[in-house]
């Protein structure tokens, strides 16, 4: 249990320590910082020791152990400009094994109207955007008081003829402290390589 503790400690000063790289604005797949669940949007988002359902997919996958049977949950957000996020996940306990559980995110936008400058009004062509995540997640009670999880997910997005796409993991820790209902917890999300476009729009040639 004191090995488990220091862990968790260590890790979360690892944690503040890197908070000064997030590398805001620089880095790509920004729509897996949009939360899911009603419940965790209406806590403003503090929801990582708190997390007792399917949601924990994403937002600590070591609040699985909380699962009993089986469940599910599907999220639909629509925002303006035909902007949808869709947010499905299933998760299942299996007895001395821990919870297994799948989840997919796809944020998609309607069809725009491709310009440039000599067609500012619009050249009649048309483009899309889309972003989505697909991930596989195990959680399990190491002790009476400290459970971890752990998600590997797939990650990609499309702009028109630009696609990208790579692997992401996310690990989470839970410690059930004994003291009332007071539980501590951690969880690092989206640690992966960064994400690199290509296609053929980006094949441009420049001659000065």
């Amino acid at each position: 249990m004191k090995k488990a503790i220091i862990a968790m400690f260590v890790l979360l000063l690892a944690v503040a320590a890197s908070a000064e790289m997030t590398k805001v604005g620089t880095s790509g797949a920004q729509f897996l910082k949009i939360g899911v669940g009603p419940r965790y949007q209406g806590m403003g988002e503090a929801s990582v020791a708190s997390v007792n359902d399917v949601y924990a997919l994403y937002w600590n996958p070591a609040g699985l152990v909380e699962i009993e049977n089986s469940a599910a949950r599907f999220t639909n957000v629509n925002w303006v400009l035909d902007i949808n996020l869709n947010y499905v996940a299933f998760a299942k306990y299996f007895e001395d094994v821990g919870v297994f559980g799948l989840s997919a995110t796809v944020l998609s936008m309607g069809d725009q109207e491709i310009t440039n400058f000599e067609n500012q009004e619009g050249t009649g062509d048309f483009y899309s955007a889309s972003s989505y995540s697909a991930g596989l997640s195990f959680a399990r009670q190491l002790t009476s008081r400290f459970a971890f999880g752990v998600t590997a997910k797939y990650v990609g997005e499309k702009i028109h003829n630009e696609r990208s796409s790579g692997y992401a993991l996310d690990f989470g820790t839970l410690l059930y402290t004994g003291f009332r209902s007071l539980r501590l917890a951690m969880s690092i999300s989206n640690l992966g390589p960064e994400l690199k476009f290509s296609g053929t729009d980006l094949d441009i040639g420049y001659d000065p």
